[in-house]
């Protein structure tokens, strides 16, 4: 259950820190240096594992917990960013040190990528240490475990949407019988002079039938097993659907959308 953070901790701050007991012979001090690492880590390389997070503690859908980005951990709360709003996680149950945020912080990630089926490596550094690896990899160590944000077509692909789904519209009224001689739409095509006329169109929608559903449909499936796949997106779920309908009907656009909208958010941050 998410909750506002409040303050629970009852140590004066006259007491020293080093003679606080713990479990592990810490103390209940935060150190700031190392808190501000371990921040800038997880919004750095797990901004996936956040959104994940905010899916499985604060039971939001995938669309409000996008754009996860962590603002403060303590030992009994982390704050928690998104698109819908600042949302505050406890720590059930709060750490006994605060050496145990690199512990506890993968135990969440793992916890809330099994309840939501995500699959894939965990990176075990959570806690940011510099020491592990290089600036210039990060990129490779980033999970793909955030479901995309779906983004309807716009200009070129808007078009092609549009031209694929009136062939298909085509399809069906003349394999439904819906395009015979007298009928409306023949009256129509001889109408609007087609060329070769209401024969050649015939024709011409039924000799492209297969090639069509061969083509989009591997455009189709390219997209779930493809970019869908790697980010982890849920099979079946609205992202997931609205993104491979639309990959069957608008084709290539579709994946110069994903490729800028999703993606190049991503490089931009």
């Amino acid at each position: 259950m998410v909750t506002t953070r409040a303050s629970t901790r009852s140590a004066s701050s006259s007491t020293p820190p080093a003679h606080d007991p713990s479990p592990a012979g810490g103390t209940l001090e935060i150190d700031p240096v190392s808190k501000a690492r371990t921040i800038a880590h997880m919004n750095q390389d797990h901004a996936d594992d956040m959104v994940a997070i905010l899916r499985h503690y604060a039971k939001l859908p995938q669309d409000q917990a996008a754009d996860a980005e962590m603002l403060d951990l303590d030992f009994a709360t982390m704050t928690v960013k998104s698109i819908s709003g600042v949302h505050a996680v406890p720590l059930d149950p709060p750490m006994n040190t605060w050496s145990d945020r690199r512990s506890r912080l993968v135990d969440m990630t793992l916890e809330a990528r099994e309840a939501l089926g995500i699959t894939g490596p965990v990176d075990d550094e959570h806690n940011g240490s510099s020491d592990h690896k290089k600036s210039n990899n990060n990129s490779q160590r980033r999970t793909k475990d955030a479901p995309a944000v779906y983004y309807p077509p716009e200009g070129v692909g808007f078009l092609s949407l549009a031209g694929v789904t009136f062939y298909f519209v085509c399809a069906v009224l003349v394999f439904s019988g819906h395009v015979e001689r007298g009928s409306a739409v023949w009256r129509l095509v001889e109408a609007i002079r087609f060329p070769g006329g209401p024969e050649t169109y015939v024709w011409l929608v039924r000799f492209l039938l297969l090639p069509m559903l061969a083509v989009h449909g591997f455009e189709a499936a390219h997209m779930a097993r493809g970019r869908l796949a790697a980010r982890n997106v849920p099979v079946g779920s609205t992202v997931w659907l609205l993104w491979v309908v639309n990959a069957f009907f608008e084709g290539v656009p579709v994946y110069q959308r994903w490729d800028r909208r999703i993606l190049g958010k991503e490089k931009s941050h």
